[in-house]
């Protein structure tokens, strides 16, 4: 789809490029090296051949993925998820920012993050256990975002906020 921001001085546009998952168990094993500019992440359950759960998005801004998953917050979330899906594979999905018109600095890595939760948290409820940005995001300008890459979790494509036109 091809938008157009109404107010362009007030528009953010940003292209995540999602990998292909791996175990949770691999992705706090992987060098540091291989998650370079990786900005986001998202939690996975499979159950043999069904389809895959999207059961969490995550940021990890100025630290590796890993890094962040080995954090006491995440340490506690996994053991949740390990009881909430017993029988299934849990799996980790990076996103890799590779096209974007505005910097990358905290805040607006934050607002990306609480969009793709938000549009999220109402198509997979009550998957997804994201507890923050479920209801509110709080944002005032126009955000686009696009989804490339691995979307077999249910991830939408593409993400508007704002007054378009086509």
């Amino acid at each position: 789809m091809n938008l157009n921001a109404l107010y362009p001085e007030d528009y953010f546009k940003i292209t995540i490029k999602w990998n292909k998952p791996v175990p949770y168990e691999e992705i706090l094993e992987q060098d540091y090296e291989e998650q370079e500019d990786l900005y986001f992440y998202k939690i996975i359950a499979q159950f043999g051949n069904k389809e895959p759960k999207l059961i969490y998005i995550g940021k990890a801004y100025k630290q590796h993925v890993r890094t962040r998953l080995r954090n006491k917050d995440h340490k506690i979330k996994r053991k949740t998820v390990q009881e909430q899906y017993k029988r299934h594979i849990i799996y980790v999905s990076t996103g890799k920012v590779i096209e974007h018109n505005s910097s990358l600095k905290s805040s607006y890595v934050d607002k990306v993050e609480s969009l793709l939760i938000f549009a999220h948290a109402h198509n997979d409820f009550p998957h997804l256990l994201n507890s923050m940005s479920v209801w509110n995001h709080n944002i005032k300008k126009a955000h686009h975002i696009i989804n490339k890459g691995y979307l077999k979790d249910g991830m939408e494509k593409e993400i508007a906020l704002g007054v378009f036109v086509k």
